[in-house]
């Protein structure tokens, strides 16, 4: 996903600073009074969007929250490994070197480290398809003023076909 944001987007250090996932935040991108939570699933599995934390679809503070789901597929022989993935993105943000420093950083927080490359770079991943959903009103999803004192650490499912309004 931050891949395709550099490739899109203009700024590229506001993409970069955007993302968030390797920092433990709620989504993985967070921009001003927004922000993204990519779901990645299995071909087979893309019936439903996992939620991990009663903050994550929480849009009080923020005016638009969409979960962004990407289904893959492992393969052998196509796709793109992690070490591509990571590559696509160095390329792309090689001649600013404040930016490669904080991606490089942000890889070591997730726990990616380019002397351990051998181990990502299989298997390989394709992308079959991305579904993007808007929080709203009627979107599925457990609010944190409805979480009763001493409930915690909340992880729950939403129906992919009941996002689709």
């Amino acid at each position: 996903m931050l891949d395709k944001m550099l490739e899109r987007l203009p700024d590229k250090n506001a993409c970069l600073l955007a993302w968030t996932g390797a920092t433990g935040q709620p989504q993985d991108f967070q921009g001003i009074r927004w922000a993204v939570e990519v779901k990645t699933c299995l071909s087979g599995n893309h019936h439903k969007i996992q939620i991990n934390g009663e903050r994550q679809l929480d849009t009080r503070a923020i005016d638009f929250v969409a979960p962004h789901q990407i289904i893959i597929e492992k393969s052998n022989s196509e796709g793109n490994s992690l070490n591509t993935i990571v590559d696509n993105v160095a390329e792309r943000i090689k001649d600013e070197f404040s930016l490669l420093t904080r991606f490089r950083s942000l890889l070591a927080e997730a726990g990616y480290f380019d002397h351990q490359r051998d181990l990502y770079e299989e298997p390989q991943y394709v992308v079959r398809q991305e579904n993007s959903f808007e929080v709203k009103e009627e979107f599925p999803r457990i609010q944190p003023d409805e979480i009763r004192n001493g409930v915690g650490d909340l992880r729950y499912a939403v129906s992919v076909a009941d996002c689709i309004h």
